[in-house]
């Protein structure tokens, strides 16, 4: 039995995406939709700890972004701006220094050249205490930079788990949590794929967060 944590839909199997059981018929999320979801409500960010709670998502897709802007004070941002409410690049984010809660984003760090500066531009626009929730593509432990942005989705750069958390750590996080791909216990009936989900915590006090 299918059952998606994010819209509740329950069935006997999961859509088809790309020759795989995957995408929920409901919804249209597919796996790293569902984790994500699923870790922001293992974390006590969904719902909000505190209101008004100011979100940016970037890029995210209609199956969460429609539950963002009825349960977050949500601001939607793409550098294509197509479908979002501003254009903004995460290596230039046009908000004021500790203005945000939380930023949201999946898929979206491999693609750009300089993911440092995209991780310490994230840093300065969260609150003390605020937190940016992340997914990547990782295979293995140690990132693999590929120096160019690599046919034929465009990466610039292959993933390790504790690359990542270097990366995310050198850029002034105080704490990282991966979320999955083991969660502990069977989540097998969610099919949430393999990518783990990164809560990073800027420094401060978290508590003003949850």
């Amino acid at each position: 039995m299918a059952e998606c944590i994010i819209c509740g839909w329950t069935g006997p199997q999961w859509g088809s995406f790309k020759s795989r059981p995957a995408r929920c018929i409901r919804c249209g999320s597919l796996e790293r939709q569902r984790a994500l979801f699923l870790a922001l409500v293992t974390e006590g960010l969904y719902p909000p700890p505190h209101d008004p709670w100011i979100c940016v998502s970037v890029a995210l897709e209609k199956c969460l972004s429609q539950r963002f802007y009825k349960t977050y004070f949500n601001q939607s941002i793409d550098i294509s701006a197509r479908g979002v409410v501003r254009k903004a690049s995460l290596v230039n984010l046009p908000y004021r220094d500790a203005s945000l809660d939380m930023i949201v984003h999946s898929h979206v760090l491999e693609h750009i050249r300089d993911d440092k500066a995209a991780v310490s531009e994230a840093v300065r626009v969260l609150k003390n205490g605020g937190v940016m929730v992340s997914i990547v593509p990782c295979r293995g432990d140690e990132t693999e930079e590929v120096g160019y942005a690599k046919p034929p989705h465009g990466h610039w750069r292959q993933y390790g788990r504790s690359g990542y958390i270097k990366l995310l750590m050198d850029g002034g996080f105080q704490r990282v949590t991966p979320y999955g791909p083991d969660w502990g216990c069977d989540m097998s009936k969610f099919n949430l794929g393999k990518d783990p989900v990164f809560i990073s915590y800027k420094q401060g006090e978290e508590g003003a967060n949850r």
